[in-house]
């Protein structure tokens, strides 16, 4: 929930390219790892995650998915929100 704002924010703030960080948490840290995931191929897992960089929202407490409650950024205004995402071919979450 919170790490694609972050990085949305980088490349907002800072100029970063969005293409690339997005790459450095899927495909890259799966090829170090050797996993044959973190690719959209014919016959790969369908692993994705759907979402709007523009979406903005309110990051409150009633709505973290995480067990953990404890963030600095409750109260702030996020921009950029996850709307599916799909493991395996599933959806596994829907916002």
């Amino acid at each position: 929930q919170s790490l694609l704002p972050s990085v949305i924010s980088l490349h907002r703030d800072y100029g970063l390219d969005l293409s690339h960080l997005i790459a450095c948490l899927t495909c890259r840290p799966a090829k170090l790892l050797n996993l044959p995931t973190g690719t959209l191929a014919a016959g790969a897992p369908a692993d994705l995650a759907i979402f709007d960089p523009s979406a903005s929202w309110t990051y409150d407490a009633s709505t973290i998915c995480s067990k953990s409650k404890n963030t600095p950024l409750l109260g702030q205004q996020l921009t950029g929100k996850v709307s599916y995402t799909v493991c395996g071919g599933r959806v596994v979450y829907q916002g």
